[in-house]
């Protein structure tokens, strides 16, 4: 992370390279970021683009680098000087799948820094040559992360028709930025990018346990010590991230849950006292917010 001197203070800088094969939407992606908007019509490759901090909810200003896959010498040179890297796939597209895997994601582990891989052109009708991404979203999420730990997530995203506004394009960067400035892998100690550190976990016990037991204080004698209630989870996500979760938000956390369960031999959702109720269990807060 580079710093720069706006009137006598140093402010950060994060650079993120756009990695990806040709025809993947990468400067489409990049201008879509800028505009907030979808083009109509882009370069092949965008020059670098500079977002200040205000236009990002990370905090840091960032500059984003579009890279011609054609150009192997230029992309490694902008690796060198990156501090995350965001490597696209395109969704209608199975060979750029393979080709991420096989090439890209390689080369920017290499430099062992953040990586967010972009699922794109989510808009786009299947076609034979496209990724079954309906069926196994989360099984490629969690090879993706479990075969290079530098990887931090994975997101779906499209620029629709030009004029439409990009569906996650923002929360790509966004994401890139934030893993750099609030690293996971220290979290995971490298070894298994979805095991917690015997430290990192204690810290998840204490903070998950101080919340828990507030089921108990508001006379909740159906509690258990690995569950959380729905009323104490709001807390906590208050307190720790400052926003509520919506209903509909935990209602699709806890779905997606019920179908990861059990991860790592844990159970991610349990029945709870009333029925038909699931509440989220320890290992449950320590998966979602490694992947």
């Amino acid at each position: 992370v580079s710093t720069q001197s706006t009137g006598g203070l140093d402010q950060a800088m994060i650079t993120a390279v756009v990695l990806g094969d040709a025809g993947v939407g990468k400067t489409l992606l990049c201008a879509s970021f800028i505009s907030r908007t979808c083009p109509p019509k882009v370069p092949n490759v965008l020059p670098e683009i500079t977002i200040p901090a205000g236009g990002n909810p990370a905090g840091v200003s960032m500059t984003g680098g579009d890279t011609d896959s054609a150009e192997a010498s230029a992309t490694e040179r902008a690796l060198k000087s990156a501090d995350a890297v965001i490597a696209v796939f395109a969704l209608d597209d199975q060979r750029s799948l393979d080709s991420l895997v096989s090439k890209w994601l390689p080369m920017a582990s290499g430099r062992e820094i953040p990586i967010v891989v972009v699922a794109n052109k989510r808009d786009r009708p299947a076609n034979p040559s496209s990724v079954d991404w309906e069926r196994c979203d989360w099984q490629v999420t969690e090879q993706l992360m479990a075969k290079h730990m530098w990887v931090s997530t994975v997101i779906e995203t499209s620029c629709g028709q030009p004029g439409a506004i990009p569906s996650n394009v923002e929360n790509a960067f966004f994401l890139a930025s934030r893993a750099v400035v609030y690293p996971i892998t220290p979290l995971t100690g490298g070894s298994h990018p979805l095991q917690l550190t015997p430290k990192a976990r204690e810290a998840f016990c204490w903070v998950f346990y101080e919340y828990a037991e507030r089921d108990t204080k508001i006379e909740d004698v159906t509690a258990v010590r690995h569950l959380i209630s729905d009323r104490a989870l709001e807390e906590m996500q208050v307190a720790c991230f400052g926003s509520a979760m919506s209903i509909s938000e935990r209602e699709e956390l806890k779905s997606m849950l019920l179908e990861r369960t059990p991860h790592n031999g844990e159970a991610l959702l349990l029945q709870g006292p009333a029925r038909g109720e699931y509440r989220i269990t320890l290992a449950a807060v320590s998966y979602t917010h490694l992947t």
